[in-house]
This record gives structure tokens, sequence and C-alpha cells, in this order.
């Protein structure tokens, strides 16, 4: 787990990769100023939860989720109805990642470019993110993450830049996201309308 000192004053904004069946799962939480639209990352967890169930593996990232007060967290599409089951109970919903995966990592290189991004020190994350490759597809690109191999016998399989993944979906977000945001995008299942109720009585509440 990384941590780093950034201005707490900013609200924050979170990736989560969490298609752990194969790979490792992390989390990335970052500070977003919307005026300079620079991030600070200060919180990049990686685990490696093999053979666990998808709510036990969510479990390990709850505590740092909750704690940055954050409505949702933006994950891929892999696996979403168990993601979102298993986040829902938390008060935590969901925000779908975009569509064609590149267009996360085109707008982190650019953010990153610029200087826009503050990142802890982690020699695994920056090996990582030098490792990740574009290979043209068509018109378009292709992401190319490759496995890093762990040392044999060990319980850490080595992982496949999942930080890295976590990583550009928290760069993705311009914004924090609201509950108010929610109250259309999350489909009507019983315990999403009960869980988006009780949010929105305690925004109210608050005001």
């Amino acid at each position: 787990m990384l941590t780093t000192t950034t201005p707490t004053n900013l609200p924050t904004v979170g990736g989560l990769d969490l298609a752990f069946e194969q790979d490792h799962a992390a989390l990335a939480l970052s500070y977003v100023n919307e005026e300079t639209e620079e991030y600070y990352t200060y919180h990049v967890q990686e685990e490696n939860p093999k053979g666990l169930k998808y709510s036990e593996g969510v479990e390990k990232f709850i505590e740092p989720i909750k704690r940055s007060k954050i409505a949702g967290v933006m994950a891929d599409n892999h696996y979403k109805k168990a993601v979102e089951e298993n986040l829902i109970p938390h008060g935590v919903f969901r925000i779908p990642a975009p569509t064609d995966p590149a267009d996360a990592y085109v707008r982190a290189r650019y953010l990153l470019a610029e200087g826009k991004v503050h990142l802890p020190a982690s020699k695994r994350l920056r090996k990582n993110m030098l490792s990740v490759m574009s290979v043209p597809s068509g018109a378009k690109i292709r992401i190319v993450l490759p496995k890093r191999r762990g040392k044999k016998g060990a319980e850490d399989t080595g992982g496949h830049c999942d930080d890295v993944s976590a990583l550009v979906l928290s760069l993705f977000q311009r914004y924090p996201a609201t509950v108010e945001e929610f109250q259309n995008a999350v489909p009507r299942r019983p315990e999403v309308q009960k869980e988006l109720d009780r949010l929105a009585a305690i925004a109210d509440s608050d005001m």
C-alpha cells in the first residue's frame, strides 16, 4: 500500500481494478483540482486475492474508499454486476469505465506529459507504467499490459500492471461523482434503490 502527503482540501476520485480471478486487484485514489485539472494520487493499494470471493476481495478496499467519502469509484465492465453488488452495501457505487480501455490510458498519458499528475514514490508503480505499450489496431490503439512474473512458489503471482489500470481510471475522472448522478445511472434493483434513498436522505439532512 502506498500513501503520500497531498492537499487534503480537494475532492477525491477513485479507480478500482477488480478482475482478480486471473490477476491482482488494485485501488487508486487521487485528489483532483477541477480548476487546474491536476491530480494528486495519494493512495495506491494492490492485493493478491487469489482464491477469495468477490465480497472478500472488495472488503480489502472498502476502508480507504469509505475514508475518502466518495460516492462512487470507477471500475471496468468485467464482472460489473458482482462488483456493484459488493460495493452498494457499503454505500459506494460503480462508475462505468470508458467502453474503449485505451481512452483512459490516452488521457493519463496527456496528463503526465503536461505535468499534471503527482504520484507517490513507488518503483513498482513507475516500472509498471513504463512497461505499458500501445499497439496500432486499425483506426484505434490497443493497450498491452505485460504480465509480471512472480517468484516461483511465492504467493505473489506478479500481477498484470493492475495498479496502473486503477490509476488511469482515477485520472479519467474530471470531477468526483455525486449521489445524484446515480439516481439515473444505476439500475433500480431493490437493494440499489434502498441505498440510494438512504444516501439521499443523509444528503438532505446535511443541507
